[in-house]
C-alpha cells in the first residue's frame, strides 16, 4: 500500500504544481452549449423603413423576433413587402427569416419563400426559392438558390437570382430556362 501511495502523492503534487502555474484557475470543462436565449422577444411585430424624402421604402411584418445580444435577430412568420419596384410592390412569405448582427438594411428569408412581383413589361408573376435576400435600402432581392418564376405567358427558372428596383431588372443567373406561352 505505501508503494501506491508515494505515485500518487507525486501526480497529486505534479497536478498542484500546474494548476499554480496557470495562476491557480481550476480546468473547466465545458458544458455542452445550450441554444442561445434572445435578450427581447417581439409579438406581432410590423417593420417599416423609409428614404430621405418620406417615402415608404419597405414594409415587414413578423408574428415573432428574437432580438439577440450581439444584435442579430431570427423572425418567424415573416411577410416583406419592398415598395419601390416600379409599377407594384415586390412582396414575399417565409417561414423564417434572419437579420446579421450589426446589419441594419438587409434580411434573409430562409425556409421556403413564396412571393409576388411584375415583369418589367408590368405582367404579374409568382416566384418560388428557398431562401431570399432583401436590401431594404436599394430594395434588391437576391438569392443563390434555385427560383422558379410563373406568370400568365411565362414561366422562368434557373439558379440564383438578382431584382434590381430603377429600372426594374430581373435577372436569373445561372441554368437559366425559360418559356413562353403562345397566344
Amino acid at each position: 500500500m505505501s508503494r501506491l501511495v508515494a505515485p500518487l502523492l507525486i501526480v497529486l503534487l505534479a497536478g498542484l504544481a500546474i494548476l499554480s502555474l496557470r495562476g491557480g484557475q481550476p480546468v473547466r470543462i465545458a458544458a455542452a452549449a445550450a441554444p442561445e436565449q434572445p435578450r427581447y422577444v417581439v409579438r406581432g411585430a410590423q417593420l417599416q423603413s423609409y428614404d430621405d424624402t418620406g417615402q415608404m421604402q419597405f414594409e415587414g411584418k413578423a408574428e415573432n423576433i428574437d432580438y439577440f445580444d450581439d444584435e442579430s435577430a431570427r423572425m418567424r412568420q415573416f411577410e416583406a413587402s419592398v415598395l419601390g419596384v416600379r409599377g407594384a410592390p415586390w412582396t414575399a412569405t417565409a417561414p423564417q427569416a434572419f437579420a446579421p448582427a450589426g446589419e441594419r438594411r438587409r434580411l434573409q428569408l430562409l425556409g421556403g419563400v413564396e412571393g409576388a412581383g411584375r415583369w418589367p413589361d408590368g405582367e404579374a408573376l409568382h416566384f418560388k426559392t428557398e431562401s431570399l435576400w432583401v436590401d431594404t435600402d436599394t430594395q434588391a432581392l437576391d438569392t443563390d438558390a434555385a427560383v422558379q418564376l410563373d406568370s400568365a405567358t411565362r414561366r422562368a427558372a434557373g439558379v440564383g437570382l438578382a431584382v434590381r428596383s430603377e429600372p426594374l431588372r430581373i435577372v436569373l443567373l445561372q441554368q437559366v430556362e425559360m418559356r413562353y406561352a403562345t397566344p
